[in-house]
């Protein structure tokens, strides 16, 4: 066994790290080999005894710290004194080194930036490579590598942080993350070959597409023909005619008295919101007011009601529903204040010889009870049928969301009479009230 003392050690590593950096296709900055137990000599070629050592952060005067110990547990001091030998235990840690050796005197011998702990270490550093090179293992940039010849790979080409890569792809490359092509993708696979596949069913936002299920935009295939589905548009516009639930097509143009609607068909809105019509004569809630008519309400007699003689009779009454000539509703949410319109018409039969009165009442939470449109008839004929009617508008007002009661009363002095539902005589149909709401102004 041939033993080597510490310069024949330092012989070999140099020349390891001479081939390294003499080998062909590489050019990089040289590393100086950091010995363990290194020598340092004065310019007379003598150990240079006491010496300061310096260390550096490489290229600054910023002090870094060497170790005398492989752990890196024990800091050297900074400049190390050498020994009488010109001897040192000096470990390195993981970045570069400048050196600085001076005489204790201070004078400076000699300095040398970009020492480091590896040679492997020469790959961190700017490097070019030339010829063809060829990393058969795993192989890592962490920096910036410009590939100017371009790049050849037999297994996976990983570009974890990013990245950009042009020119063609060929066999069955995979792109994971999200890749960006910047100029467009261009498939050159042939029709009958789908050219990329997509396993996810999320919507892909900005997807331009000529055609779908092998149908264009411009002559579209049937939408839901296989399952009906529910479509939401916001304009539904047909330069031909459409056909709803498989009805008779529709033809007719918006307003102008030719609209068609289905048999079965109704045109409806939120109790109490106006219905009006748009400046194309078309159905509309937007912009309406109450005289529009929307916020219309009736009530009639189903059966005859009997009054006593100087006894006010309630006409109707509302005990969950309500019945006979009597209301109950609330006004709309929004608008207001609304006041009532109120006609209505009965048919009274009693004793000559006696008055009538006839009111309405109301009630809601913000007037309590109101009574008004008194009506005053002076009856002279025995047993005789009397018409009372009577349009009145109601003295107070209404906030929206109010909920309003309405009830007719009738009332008789001296003699009993009966308010009918029919008139026996002129069938003159039911007695009946209405309630409209009016802005009030």
């Amino acid at each position: 066994m041939v033993r080597l003392g510490s310069m024949g050690t330092a012989f070999l590593t140099a020349l390891g790290i001479a081939l390294v950096l003499c080998a062909p296709g590489a050019r990089a900055q040289g590393t100086p080999v950091p010995f363990v137990y290194s020598q340092w000599f004065n310019n007379n070629g003598q150990p240079c005894a006491g010496c300061y050592l310096y260390t550096y952060e490489s290229g600054t005067t910023t002090p870094l710290a060497t170790y005398e110990d492989s752990g890196e547990t024990t800091e050297n001091a900074n400049p190390v004194v050498l020994d009488s030998a010109g001897r040192a235990k000096v470990f390195l840690g993981t970045s570069a080194y400048t050196f600085e050796l001076t005489l204790s005197t201070g004078t400076e011998l000699w300095s040398i930036d970009g020492i480091s702990s590896s040679p492997l270490q020469i790959l961190s550093l700017d490097n070019t490579w030339t010829g063809t090179n060829t990393f058969s293992a795993a192989t890592t940039f962490s920096a910036l590598a410009t590939l100017s010849a371009g790049l050849t790979a037999n297994g996976p080409a990983d570009l974890e942080s990013g990245g950009a890569m042009s020119g063609t792809f060929t066999g069955s490359p995979s792109f994971s993350g999200t890749p960006t092509f910047s100029s467009g993708f261009t498939s050159t696979v042939a029709t009958g070959t789908a050219p990329f596949t997509v396993d996810s069913t999320t919507q892909v936002a900005n997807l331009n597409a000529s055609e779908l299920e092998g149908d264009t935009w411009e002559a579209p295939g049937t939408i839901g023909s296989t399952t009906p589905s529910t479509a939401a548009f916001t304009t539904l516009s047909a330069s031909t005619s459409f056909s709803l639930a498989g009805a008779t097509a529709l033809t007719a143009v918006q307003g102008k008295g030719d609209t068609n609607l289905l048999a079965a068909g109704t045109v409806s809105s939120t109790a109490g919101l106006p219905l009006c019509t748009d400046a194309n004569y078309g159905a509309t809630t937007s912009s309406c007011t109450a005289e529009a008519g929307a916020a219309f309400y009736s009530a009639t007699l189903s059966s005859n009601v009997s009054v006593s003689a100087s006894t006010a009779t309630a006409l109707g009454s509302c005990s969950g529903t309500c019945t006979g000539l009597a209301l109950q509703f609330t006004t709309p949410s929004t608008g207001g204040p609304w006041r009532l319109l109120i006609p209505y018409a009965l048919i009274a039969k009693f004793g000559g010889g006696c008055d009538s009165l006839a009111w309405v009442q109301t009630s809601d939470a913000n007037n309590g009870t109101e009574k008004f449109g008194y009506q005053h008839e002076g009856m002279y004929d025995d047993n005789r049928y009397y018409g009372v009617t009577q349009t009145i508008v109601s003295p107070v007002t209404y906030a929206a969301s109010t909920a309003v009661t309405v009830v007719i009363y009738f009332q008789i002095n001296s003699y009993s009479g009966t308010i009918y539902a029919v008139d026996p005589v002129f069938s003159a149909g039911n007695s009946a009230m209405e309630a409209w709401l009016v802005a009030s102004n």
